[in-house]
């Protein structure tokens, strides 16, 4: 995993999620233009993998967030399902 693409990726999150919890792979990479588009998105697998990253699925698109965002929609979901 390509550390550097990995902190670039945190520094994403801790710039954008103060409006937005979850990510498309393209508007990451997009933003982290710097890089090669591959290693990012082996990154971003990568992290999804170890744990880093969370994927979240709407049915037509796959988006990426961090594992405490991912949790809270899951809760909210559920919270949801139950009322």
């Amino acid at each position: 995993m390509n550390e550097d693409i990995k902190k670039a990726i945190f520094g994403f999150y801790e710039k954008k999620r103060k409006t937005k919890t979850r990510f498309p792979m393209k508007d990451i990479v997009t933003y982290l233009k710097d890089f090669n588009r591959r290693e990012v998105k082996t990154t971003l697998m990568e992290m999804a993998n170890a744990g880093d990253l969370k994927v979240w699925s709407s049915g037509s698109s796959s988006y990426y967030m961090m594992p405490e965002d991912f949790e809270k929609l899951i809760k909210a979901g559920a919270e949801e399902m139950e009322e």
